[in-house]
């Protein structure tokens, strides 16, 4: 659990894949459980002007020939963010 207060407004989120993603492969934001953003090819993501509350997160690993379908998914983190 992590605590973030009213002067954070970004949140930077770093995603460590053992082993590297293969080709074809994209990494997926999952923010209180709704996607969040596109998924993508880069490692490290920007959260920016999250309201007050909890929020929980994970990442999971997708490619487009299995439709969608997470190859890979992290364990979920919870943080909160004061205003």
């Amino acid at each position: 659990d992590q605590t973030f207060t009213n002067e954070i407004n970004t949140i930077n989120v770093k995603v460590n894949v053992t082993p590297a993603l293969q080709k074809g492969d994209k990494i997926q934001l999952i923010l209180n459980g709704q996607p969040h953003g596109s998924p993508s090819e880069s490692t490290t993501f920007t959260l920016q002007s999250l309201f007050r509350g909890a929020y929980t997160l994970k990442a999971q690993i997708v490619n487009e020939a299995t439709s969608g379908t997470p190859l890979a998914t992290s364990q979920e983190v919870t943080f909160y963010q004061k205003r």
